[in-house]
């Protein structure tokens, strides 16, 4: 169905000849609104710098004059063409946060007669009196109607104006939102996935946490590397998003690559590269125990730090900054760990190597 609207003003009209009352009709024409719900992010013309866009309304304005001298009459018809409303695609449809911001574009799509109401008397008025003025001065209906024109172009940039205006007064941060009306029970994902760990034969083993040695002497503390046999590579990293529309925070444990380095001078199939190998073997697992604890100890604390901050009604921003820094304090105690790990596995002496192999 196409929306109608009609608005009627009529004029007082007093050339002479003429009927005494001059009639100006103004039809809105409000096209059938075609919903989208496949694409994220949305795309909006708005102006919403810095916010989160979970829906957008659009349209086109196509606004028409005719002057019909004979019969007095002046029609204008506004058009809105093309009407679209896109919600992001990641609220679930008929969802709370889907139906919020679903009322909102509805309400965008309305403001568009709204800002047509807003101007239309002053608009018309002017239409009006110049198209009277010319007749006033005989000029006949030719000037009169071109005297109207550049009054209702003037109508037009002006409505275009106000359209703007009254749709951008209204919008705000959807998230925000759909935070504060919906209160979203958290979620919280906790992902890791082993990498495949490669072992590459070195001359010198020399890995990113090399170790340090020191003793006294003469008086004062000595510090050099320890000459490894071997050392593993594991660089951890950590990766949030959380997106407070849908109550989800996404951590992920990143391990791009293991790479555990042996001497050389180590065959592949000899006793002491086995003994190597599976020396760093265990300083992976406990590196990795400590990853898993991570991921158990962390996901109820950020729960909890969520739905405070529902509960203190905080806003997205401060919600988000709520549940990183409980996260922040999770992963620096899981690094103090990692690093306590590389403190207990002392590297294997070349000594000890030899004893573990003797007799093998």
């Amino acid at each position: 169905m196409i929306e109608k609207i009609f608005f009627l003003l009529l004029f007082s009209f007093p050339a002479w000849a003429m009927p005494t009352k001059t009639l100006i009709k103004v039809n809105y024409h409000a096209g059938d609104i075609r919903y989208i719900h496949k694409n994220n992010p949305v795309v909006c013309s708005q102006n919403k710098k810095g916010s989160v866009i979970l829906g957008c309304a659009r349209d086109k304005k196509q606004v028409s004059m005719q002057v019909d001298c004979g019969k007095r009459l002046i029609l204008v018809d506004v058009f809105s063409k093309d009407r679209e409303i896109e919600i992001h695609s990641d609220l679930a449809k008929n969802s709370c946060e889907y139906n919020e911001v679903l009322d909102h574009e509805m309400t965008h799509m309305d403001l568009h007669a709204e800002a047509l109401e807003n101007i239309l008397n002053q608009g018309m008025n002017n239409i009006v009196d110049a198209f009277n003025a010319q007749f006033k001065k005989g000029k006949g209906c030719r000037a009169a109607t071109e005297a109207a024109q550049k009054a209702f172009d003037k109508f037009v940039a002006k409505y275009q104006k106000e359209d703007r205006r009254i749709n951008q007064e209204f919008d705000r941060d959807d998230a925000d939102s759909v935070l504060q009306n919906c209160k979203t029970p958290p979620k919280v994902r906790m992902s890791y996935k082993t990498p495949d760990i490669r072992y590459v034969p070195v001359k010198r083993a020399e890995c990113a946490h090399k170790k340090i040695q020191c003793s006294l002497k003469n008086g004062k503390q000595h510090c050099e590397p320890i000459k490894m046999l071997s050392c593993t590579d594991m660089p951890v990293g950590f990766k949030t998003e959380i997106k407070t529309y849908l109550g989800l925070i996404d951590v992920s444990v990143l391990v791009p690559e293991i790479t555990t380095k042996i001497l050389s001078r180590y065959p592949a199939n000899s006793c002491e590269y086995k003994e190597l190998k599976n020396f760093e073997l265990s300083v992976i697992d406990e590196t990795e125990s400590a990853l898993y604890d991570f991921m158990e100890e962390a996901e109820p604390a950020l729960k909890k730090a969520y739905n405070e901050a529902l509960q203190k009604e905080y806003s997205g921003q401060e919600l988000v900054d709520s549940v990183k820094a409980v996260l922040q304090e999770h992963i620096q105690e899981t690094t103090r760990k990692i690093e306590r790990t590389e403190t207990v596995f002392r590297p294997v002496t070349e000594r000890e190597l030899q004893n573990l192999c003797a007799g093998k």
